[in-house]
């Protein structure tokens, strides 16, 4: 039975895996989140726990938990998961769509919008970094309304959990800058449309059109190769999580 206090450190990791705050191979820290979070360090190690058996961490003898580090397989399931699941659920959620909901989903539509045009004249650094970040939030909030939309709430437990892992992918592709702003302008676009096609109420349209936005990450991943595996995991690279 999992303790409140346990409970709300799982979230609170979740939370920063999710938001991009700790990357693949970092440390992190029972006595760092114990401070952060104001608790023993016996509901954050029954947290990570939960977490390493999620697949989200990894645990090495002597050095400490670890965020994972998901490999080329992982990414082309991902894909193809997200495949199966999201262009069925959004015929579901044109069907079930609530007014309230159809608002959210147009609120997020016109955001990011209004962030890529910003960071395309945004200059590299931080601004640029975070204005990324904004838009994979966005993304993500985007996705995963159209499923509790679907309304099936095993469903988006589980494109919650996919969403986690698929944060560990961002940004660590190398493109140039040309092809990154083709890239983001076209993901929003895809967004864009996959709206209109749900205001609507075009099963079909909508459908296509999610099939169209997901056929792009599958496609890419498709060409990634996979590198060796051994079955046993890379070392980490020891930079410590900062507990936020």
């Amino acid at each position: 039975m999992h303790t409140k206090n346990a409970d709300r450190a799982y979230e609170h990791i979740r939370e920063r895996l999710t938001a991009g705050d700790w990357q693949p191979g970092d440390r992190v820290s029972e006595y760092g989140l114990s401070k952060a979070l104001g608790m023993s360090r016996i509901p954050i190690r029954e947290a990570i726990q939960r977490l390493t058996g999620e697949g989200l961490l990894r645990q090495h003898f002597r050095l400490g938990s670890f965020v994972e580090a998901p490999d080329s397989g992982d990414r082309r399931e991902l894909a193809e998961l997200r495949m199966m699941l999201e262009t069925q659920m959004v015929r579901r959620a044109v069907e079930r769509i609530t007014a309230e909901q159809l608002a959210m989903l147009k609120s997020l539509s016109v955001e990011l919008l209004a962030i890529s045009k910003r960071l395309r004249r945004a200059p590299a650094g931080p601004k640029a970094d975070a204005l990324r970040m904004a838009i994979n939030a966005a993304d993500r909030d985007f996705h995963l309304l159209l499923l509790e939309a679907g309304g099936n709430s095993r469903v988006l437990k589980v494109a919650r959990d996919y969403h986690v892992v698929a944060s560990f992918f961002r940004g660590d592709r190398v493109v140039s800058p040309s092809e990154a702003i083709t890239t983001l302008a076209r993901d929003v676009l895809s967004h864009w449309r996959l709206f209109q096609a749900v205001y609507a109420h075009d099963p079909d349209r909508a459908e296509a059109c999610m099939r169209k936005h997901l056929q792009i990450y599958l496609s890419e991943e498709r060409e990634v190769p996979a590198g060796p595996s051994n079955g046993s995991s890379p070392m980490p690279r020891m930079r410590e999580a900062v507990p936020v």
